[in-house]
């Protein structure tokens, strides 16, 4: 069927694997991601808003075994990126091997596109083909975006993670 006269198809999103010309992309998409978490929760601020170090680790992992790094395009326009690691199961679990989602972040501009679902999809095929059967990631308590976002790709609750300011104040002394 023809295209209708003076509109355009839209412009298809692709995923592949990032390289050291997409570092300017990713680290300006980290962050938005960050300063968004922060407004969330000033505790984001506190353990990892260091763009040089966060890149650092990107370059690395551009290189490095157990690593894969995606971004999502349109139009020569990276619109997100995702990192997926391989990990060593704790002591005793069935699986040897895990997969873990440490980052994915989108254009707010892109976002409730299907962006994230394709570089989740990425991923998940990235993982399988590493032999993994299990994936893990963190999502802060307090963007109910992106826990709605992942509970849709099929993640559940498994583990909480808590918090505790080691400061006089809520130190509890077992000492009589």
């Amino acid at each position: 069927m023809p295209e209708a006269e003076g509109c355009e198809a839209p412009s298809e999103v692709r995923v592949r694997v990032a390289a050291s010309r997409d570092l300017p992309d990713i680290g300006r998409l980290w962050q938005q991601m960050i300063e968004y978490h922060v407004r969330l929760d000033p505790r984001f601020g506190r353990v990892g808003d260091d763009r040089h170090s966060f890149l650092e680790y990107v370059r690395h992992g551009l290189t490095g075994p157990g690593m894969r790094i995606l971004v999502a395009e349109r139009n020569g326009q990276v619109l997100g990126f995702a990192i997926g690691t391989l990990r060593a199961a704790r002591p005793g679990a069935e699986e040897l091997v895990v997969g873990h989602i440490s980052d994915l972040a989108v254009a707010p501009s892109a976002q409730r596109q299907g962006v994230g679902r394709q570089l989740a999809d990425a991923l998940r095929k990235w993982f399988r083909q590493n032999g993994v059967r299990a994936v893990t990631l963190n999502v802060s308590c307090a963007n109910s975006g992106a826990q709605a976002f992942w509970r849709s790709q099929g993640f559940v609750d498994f583990m909480d993670r808590l918090w505790c300011e080691l400061d006089n104040s809520s130190l509890h002394n077992s000492e009589g």
